[in-house]
């Protein structure tokens, strides 16, 4: 196993997403890799996944919440890469469940690995 000196940035859309958000946040907050920035582009929601963002952006130090109007995923994704710190980006959708092994996925790029992943 790695070391957590790399930085992910997870970047996540969210657009109307209530019902399905906080099982989605749970399953990347309880990953066994804790070097994350989540960072939840909502695309002007007309359901609570404005307030559920906001909820969890204050009750954790790692989650940051950016409202944008409705222009897409394809859109919400760019607005993530534009705002992320992390040495690597994992685009997650809002209604997906993560497996609590992204430190197995973070290993694979490390450059003590053997591995050289191409950047861009």
């Amino acid at each position: 196993m790695g070391t957590y000196n790399i930085k992910v940035s997870v970047i996540i859309p969210v657009y109307n997403a209530e019902k399905y958000l906080k099982t989605a946040l749970e399953s990347i907050l309880t990953q066994n890799y804790k070097n994350l920035e989540i960072l939840l582009i909502n695309n002007n929601s007309t359901d609570k996944s404005e307030a559920i963002c906001s909820e969890y952006a204050q009750n954790h130090d790692n989650i940051h919440v950016f409202n944008e109007l409705k222009a897409g995923a394809g859109h919400a994704r760019n607005c993530g890469i534009k705002h992320a710190n992390g040495d690597y980006i994992l685009f997650v959708d809002a209604g997906l469940i993560s497996c609590p092994s992204l430190d197995a996925i973070v290993d694979v790029f490390d450059p003590c690995s053997g591995l050289f992943p191409a950047t861009i």
